[in-house]
């Protein structure tokens, strides 16, 4: 096996579309563009035997990149064919919902039986052991290197059997998504909606949270028990997964209530999209009802708005206080309906 790289005659990919990340402060030490990375030398019997772990079980094991910080904790991909591109885009093959990252922002490559990361012109960069990597630069990755990819992703290099990857795959679906309705749980929703608040407010773009209420679910689960609720609650998530945008974000938010964070929306597009997830749900039978509250950064971040003394801040919390109270109040007028401060929603209705 050759101690050299044979670089794959393949095109590189760099990112250009227009809604590229802003550069951010990543949370490690950057290297000035002039310094070069350090390589590891191959002489040691210590780097002889991380050679062997990283190269020699790739004829039966498959290397795989676990995330072990970030939007996606506890994620794994597989590393198949030659190369396999990172990033936010629809084309990427391991897509991070993170707005850090770029749509292309960088690539692992498989060659000579050895595994390599390259940086593809990112705007917040790539790391590999706290430092930099040039753009298009090769850094070759050992079984348990780390991957910094933007301030907030931490990836982890490994080869695992086939066992391994499906035990951690079943991990990460329990950790993340409800097992009743198989929506994202509270504690995930609660992480995208911090995310998405700093880069919303960092960025200047829209962003709203709706909270929905399944109308009188205790009195169904009083008149005919426990698991009719349940299956309520369950009806009720998969036709609002089936009906929420691709980029919106929906996840469980108490027994009776689900939440969705609205991306690229202001108070009146996030009405909009809760009044077809009511009209949606209502097909479902005449008992299934929805109260939505409807909150929006424009509202919080608006100087002069009338908001509640403990709000103003601009924060995830605000939104989330806000979204209750605007619910609170659809169940205390009748339930079966949508609260947003818009001054027509006879208007929105008929957007639908």
């Amino acid at each position: 096996m050759s101690d050299r790289l044979k670089t794959p005659a393949l095109p590189l990919v760099r990112p250009h579309d227009e809604d590229e990340p802003a550069v951010v402060r990543a949370h490690i030490p950057l290297v000035e563009a002039t310094q070069k990375v350090p390589t590891r030398p191959f002489g040691s019997a210590h780097d002889t035997v991380r050679m062997m772990a990283a190269v020699l079980p790739l004829n039966t094991d498959r290397a795989t990149v676990t995330v072990v910080q970030g939007v996606n904790a506890g994620q794994v991909f597989t590393i198949e064919g030659t190369s396999a591109v990172v990033g936010r885009g629809s084309e990427a093959d391991f897509f991070i919902d993170d707005p850090a990252i770029s749509r292309s922002h960088c690539r692992f490559r498989l060659s000579d039986d050895r595994v390599f990361v390259e940086d593809l012109g990112s705007a917040n960069g790539t790391f590999v052991s706290g430092r930099r990597l040039r753009d298009q630069q090769l850094s070759e990755l050992f079984a348990g290197d780390r991957v910094q990819v933007g301030p907030n992703v931490l990836l982890r290099f490994s080869l695992s059997d086939r066992a391994e990857e499906q035990l951690q795959r079943r991990l990460y679906e329990t950790a993340t998504r409800d097992s009743l309705t198989g929506v994202f749980t509270h504690a995930y929703l609660n992480e995208r909606l911090l995310i998405e608040t700093a880069s919303a407010l960092r960025h200047g773009s829209e962003l709203s949270l709706l909270i929905l209420s399944v109308d009188r679910w205790a009195d169904t689960v009083a008149r005919l028990g426990g698991a009719a609720g349940a299956r309520l609650v369950k009806a009720v998530g998969a036709k609002l997964a089936a009906s929420i945008r691709i980029d919106d974000v929906l996840g469980r938010f108490g027994r009776d209530r689900f939440a969705v964070v609205v991306r690229a929306s202001n108070t009146l597009g996030a009405s909009v999209l809760a009044e077809r997830l009511r009209a949606a749900v209502a097909e479902l039978s005449s008992t299934a009802t929805l109260s939505i509250g409807v909150a929006s950064l424009e509202e919080i971040c608006r100087r002069g708005a009338r908001l509640p003394d403990h709000l103003g801040t601009g924060t995830e919390r605000d939104l989330v206080a806000l979204a209750e109270a605007r619910v609170a109040e659809a169940i205390r007028e009748g339930g079966n309906r949508t609260q947003a401060a818009i001054p027509d929603v006879a208007a929105v209705r008929a957007a639908r």
